[in-house]
């Protein structure tokens, strides 16, 4: 684990050939400070997604630590703290006004929200969020999944040398199709078209 921040590099050496001479190279990176994932809710009522957020929960791997706050925790102070993103799930938005109008303001003020599908209750999200909820489709075999605004900057990463987004043979056992508003682009979708997963710009921030 890296204990400064700012820009590092990495000497690497691989062998086992006959040149010697291209067996060295340097890798640069930058090393930035931990932010956190804010929860609302308790980590069981989100499957293994904090998981992929930090495998061992500290952040090492990913830079990401996962936060999770009741529903009687208060979530504004958190927010003010290198958040990289809030995720709640349909059902489970904050009924506190305070907390909910504190989740706005940190979208719109350049934040990240992502709304996952919850496995029971009433969604309850407000009029601002971008989509609404269709139907719940399951397969036993996996839905196939196809990667759709593939000009959008989250998939950057994941482009290939020729510029395409590098995910194949993706499928959902289980997913929410969305209805989405017209300010919002689907990233992912079924093959009839339905989407999956989508991403809308509010003000300086996005809702996922």
């Amino acid at each position: 684990e890296m204990r400064k921040l700012g820009a590092g590099w990495i000497g690497v050496e691989i062998g086992r050939d006959a040149f010697r001479q291209d067996n060295q190279a340097f890798v640069t990176f930058v090393c930035q400070r931990k932010k956190k994932v804010l929860f609302f809710g308790a980590a069981k009522e989100f499957g293994n997604l904090p998981l992929a957020v930090s495998p061992a929960g500290d952040g090492l791997l990913t830079g990401l630590v996962p936060v999770f706050k009741g529903a009687d925790a208060g979530i504004a102070a958190d927010l003010q703290e290198d958040c990289a993103m809030v995720v709640v799930r349909w059902s489970g938005w904050p009924g506190d006004r305070g907390d909910a109008d504190a989740i706005r303001s940190y979208v719109e003020e350049g934040g990240n929200l992502l709304v996952v599908p919850a496995d029971s209750g009433t969604p309850r999200v407000p009029a601002w969020i971008p989509v609404s909820l269709r139907q719940t489709v399951t397969s036993a075999a996996g839905l196939p999944l196809v990667v759709t605004g593939r000009k959008e900057p989250v998939w950057d990463d994941l482009r290939g040398s020729s510029g395409d987004v590098v995910l194949r043979q993706l499928r959902a056992f289980q997913a929410q199709t969305l209805s989405a508003s017209t300010n919002a682009v689907a990233l992912l979708s079924l093959e009839n078209g339905s989407p999956v997963l989508s991403v809308a710009t509010m003000g300086a921030g996005r809702v996922f």
